[in-house]
């Protein structure tokens, strides 16, 4: 069995087709109990925790450093705080995060992050939709999770808003903006999602964690 996330992204680096998908979901889900969560495989994800009771629902796009990130968090969440948490792993595609709200209408009651491509860049942003921008007990909580690291920074972008298929009213999408890159939504950095830098995934985990476990 691969033990380490690295292990399992160099072992599935093809995600494309449902088949590819199907395997690499197969072998995220040993792994992912050998940490002693309960998990279970959908058509075009795999959830991780309770819908119906958690706190945050955690979503990663099918991308190498949204997968890194997703399972680093798994890996370093205390167990006294993983009821907190339903994570889910998407498919390839921007429907399937809509399509799991459809299956799972309760999904939308919860404060959501999604990862998607964060390995690249030294601008790692927090994108909120309007209705979190407006609720500022909830965006104020997510400045915890920011800071400056370096030359990298994680901060709210309160600027630019969610395209329509991020349907959660209180949701925000982490992504990193390459060198010369618009802070808007629209331009995030898109390139090289097959790399990741570790101290992206490092900064992002740490903050993530902390968040989950710290906020009220």
């Amino acid at each position: 069995m691969l033990t380490e996330p690295k292990e399992i992204l160099r072992a599935f680096p093809n995600r494309k087709t449902a088949g590819q998908f199907e395997t690499f979901l197969s072998a995220v889900h040993s792994y992912i109990t050998s940490l002693e969560y309960s998990c279970e495989i959908g058509k075009t994800w795999l959830q991780v925790g309770d819908p119906k009771t958690a706190i945050y629902l955690l979503t990663a796009d099918n991308d190498d450093s949204a997968i890194m990130t997703f399972l680093e968090i798994l890996r370093s969440l205390p167990e006294n705080r993983r009821s907190r948490v339903c994570f889910v792993l998407l498919g390839g595609t921007p429907f399937c995060l809509r399509r799991y709200y459809r299956a799972h209408p309760e999904s939308l009651e919860r404060f959501a992050l999604h990862l998607g491509n964060v390995g690249h860049g030294d601008k790692l942003r927090f994108f909120p939709t309007k209705q979190l921008k407006e609720d500022k007990r909830k965006l104020t909580s997510l400045y915890k999770a920011c800071g400056y690291f370096g030359k990298k920074n994680l901060l709210v972008q309160e600027s630019s808003c969610l395209p329509w298929y991020y349907p959660a009213p209180c949701a925000v999408s982490i992504c990193s903006l390459g060198k010369g890159k618009k802070e808007t939504y629209a331009n995030r950095c898109t390139e090289k999602t097959n790399i990741w830098e570790e101290t992206n995934i490092n900064l992002l985990r740490a903050g993530l964690v902390s968040f989950i476990t710290c906020t009220e």
